[in-house]
Formats: structure tokens, C-alpha cells, sequence
């Protein structure tokens, strides 16, 4: 019995990574053409205002991802760890690595919907300050 459940555990891992691919391509769909480093900041506002939407929907997609991912390595931990001899710390590599990325992939959302989240006009009369201001409520969000 449990080799079966084992088996059912690979197989669902594996279908994790497969739709964590799928949303992640959706959502690089979504945020692709944001504007280049060069722009002058009142540019890129207004760059970032037209996509808005889209931007938010791919930072967005950001959650279910992580979760998709967070599976499979749960997934792939269990499959390293029943590999044999002394694979024990291969798998806890992969997983801590993997903790990483997720981590590292929420900041990333933050940031994008830290820069969706101010308008244009806003931006122009109160600067960076109106950035700082975004981000500390989207982290405190998001970090609840």
C-alpha cells in the first residue's frame, strides 16, 4: 500500500511542475514589455499605468506558482530521500533551494505590484516617496 501511495505522491509532484510551468508562462505573458531602464521615471509611470492590469494579474499568479512549486519539491524531497544510500542531504538541498526561489519569487511580486500600484499623476508630484509607500503596504499585505 504504501508503494502505491508513494507512486500516487511522484505522480501528483509531477503534475505540479507542470501546471507551475503553465501559470508561470501565463503570467510572463501577462508582465512582458515592461519598459527599459533608460525611460525617464514619468515615462515608465505612465509604461507601467497602461499594463496595469496585466502586471497585477502576473504578480498574482505569483501565489497559486509557489504553491504549484512547493509541491513538487515536497514531491521531489520524498523521491531523493527513498533514493538509497546517503541521499538524505540532496534532498534537503533541493528543498531549502527551493524555499529560496519561492521566497525570492513573492519579493519579486511585491515589487511588481508595488510599481502597478501607483498612478501616474501620483507619482509625478510626491516622487519616490509614493514607491516606499506602496511597497510597505504591499509587503504588510502580503506578508499577512
Amino acid at each position: 500500500m504504501f508503494a502505491v501511495q508513494s507512486a500516487h505522491v511522484q505522480r501528483s509532484a509531477g503534475w505540479a511542475i507542470l501546471a507551475y510551468i503553465a501559470v508561470l508562462v501565463s503570467a510572463s505573458f501577462l508582465t512582458n514589455g515592461l519598459p527599459a531602464l533608460n525611460y525617464r521615471p514619468t515615462d515608465a509611470a505612465v509604461a507601467i499605468d497602461s499594463q496595469r492590469y496585466g502586471l497585477l494579474w502576473g504578480a498574482w499568479l505569483t501565489f497559486p506558482a509557489s504553491a504549484f512549486f512547493l509541491w513538487f519539491l515536497v514531491g521531489l524531497r520524498r523521491y531523493l530521500s527513498n533514493g538509497g544510500a546517503d541521499q538524505e542531504d540532496m534532498s534537503m538541498l533541493a528543498f531549502a533551494s527551493g524555499i529560496v526561489m519561492v521566497a525570492m519569487s513573492l519579493v519579486a511580486a511585491t515589487f511588481l505590484v508595488t510599481a502597478a500600484h501607483a498612478t501616474p499623476a501620483v507619482f509625478e508630484t510626491h516622487a519616490l516617496s509614493v514607491i516606499f509607500d506602496a511597497f510597505f503596504f504591499v509587503q504588510g499585505g502580503l506578508g499577512y
